[in-house]
């Protein structure tokens, strides 16, 4: 019988916090049901085993760094959003390491809901560049070397690499953006020039591709 009041989104959040606490990889039944003081059976009655509590906290994380990056995005266009991205995107990061590495781990699991919300942090990111003018084509490229950069550099942030050299990292974060916001903007200046059809709703326009469950994104 399951304890009155336990239910997965609490057992969830509770996984949120022991991560945090402990380290993603630490995670445990028993942790968690000292945790909410149950004992394990009583997490058992709401998740099979302890892959499918990682999996449904790795979709709580995708949802948490939606939100953080809707928050960020919202009302900045252009150079203003690349940046408020990229800022929220590496804070997240840093502030949530455990439900960060939740978040990567997510991308192993093919489930309906967990690839529709990854898919939802891409189109954020795809979002960024909605009002400068590229292809489709132009917009997945930059989408996809933002996402490499953001993640490469959380990554090696959070294993403490960056730490050896008296340099602050906000810096260099701001200098791979702004190298990206140039080069964006040179690219769109091309396009002009060379009469390259463009819009300005590359977002939208892929909309239906990342709705397709079998394409690479």
């Amino acid at each position: 019988m399951a304890r009155k009041g336990l239910n997965k989104d609490k057992i969830v959040l509770a996984a949120a916090e022991l991560s945090e606490e402990k380290g993603y990889t630490q995670l445990s039944v028993q942790d968690l049901a000292e945790k909410l003081e149950v004992k394990p059976a009583s997490i058992y009655n709401h998740f099979t085993n302890l892959e499918e509590i990682e999996q449904a906290l790795g979709d709580y994380a995708v949802c948490e760094l939606i939100n953080e990056l809707q928050a960020a995005i919202e009302g900045k266009v252009r150079a203003e959003a690349l940046r408020a991205v990229a800022k929220a995107y590496v804070k997240f990061a840093d502030e949530h390491s455990a439900l960060y590495k939740a978040f990567i781990a997510s991308h192993l699991v093919r489930k309906q809901e967990v690839e529709k919300n990854i898919r939802t942090v891409v189109l954020i990111i795809f979002e960024a560049f909605n009002t400068y003018e590229l292809t489709e084509g132009q917009c997945v490229h930059w989408g996809r070397v933002m996402r490499s950069m953001l993640h490469g550099f959380a990554a090696i942030a959070g294993a403490g690499w960056f730490s050896h050299l008296p340099y602050d990292t906000d810096s260099t974060l701001h200098l791979a953006v702004e190298n990206i916001i140039v080069s964006v903007e040179s690219m769109e200046r091309s396009n002009r020039l060379q009469n390259i059809p463009c819009g300005k709703n590359a977002a939208g326009r892929l909309m239906p591709m990342l709705k397709n469950e079998t394409d690479e994104i």
